[in-house]
């Protein structure tokens, strides 16, 4: 799955859109009586990025391209599949950001990935990288984050911003 990401207004309504998905979710626990357990706790759900770097990985002769490692933990929660949403951003020295809104199934409680940024280590200086992601289990929410900073090249590159996870 291939995610074009542009400093755009999409990438401000995918925030809008998450914060309002949130919000409307928080309004209907509370009105429907009962009190959902909500945790940042990690032995429920955790984030993890492991590390980061940057190469040329679309093979264009350039090295603008961030690769991140990451691992979500998932207590089992049910006897079917866990699901996730996964909101990462790429913060550049500039301030440019650029993001991409992940939806994950998966069976196993220790998920690990790669998600492939192309064209987006186009500055020098230091990139903050950062997960923020929301676990839906059987009538509890979770929520977990995970930030990483690190500094890739000095040459800038072209081409179109892309996202994926594999």
């Amino acid at each position: 799955m291939i995610l074009k990401t542009k400093r755009t207004i999409r990438n401000e309504f995918v925030i809008f859109f998450f914060c309002i998905i949130a919000i409307a979710n928080s309004i209907l626990l509370v009105n429907a009586g009962s009190i959902i357990y909500t945790s940042t706790s990690p032995e429920h759900f955790q984030f993890t990025i492991i590390d980061a770097n940057y190469g040329d990985l679309d093979d264009d002769g350039v090295k603008d391209d961030i690769w991140i490692n990451g691992r979500t933990y998932i207590e089992t929660l049910s006897n079917g599949a866990n699901k996730y949403d996964l909101y990462v951003e790429i913060i550049t020295p500039l301030n440019t950001t650029y993001s991409g809104l992940f939806y994950v199934i998966t069976r196993e409680n220790i998920h690990e990935y790669t998600i492939l940024a192309y064209n987006t280590a186009n500055n020098a200086g230091w990139y903050s990288i950062k997960f923020e992601g929301i676990l839906y289990g059987t009538g509890d929410i979770y929520y977990s984050n995970s930030t990483f900073e690190f500094d890739p090249p000095t040459a800038s590159g072209s081409g179109s911003p892309t996202m994926s996870m594999i």
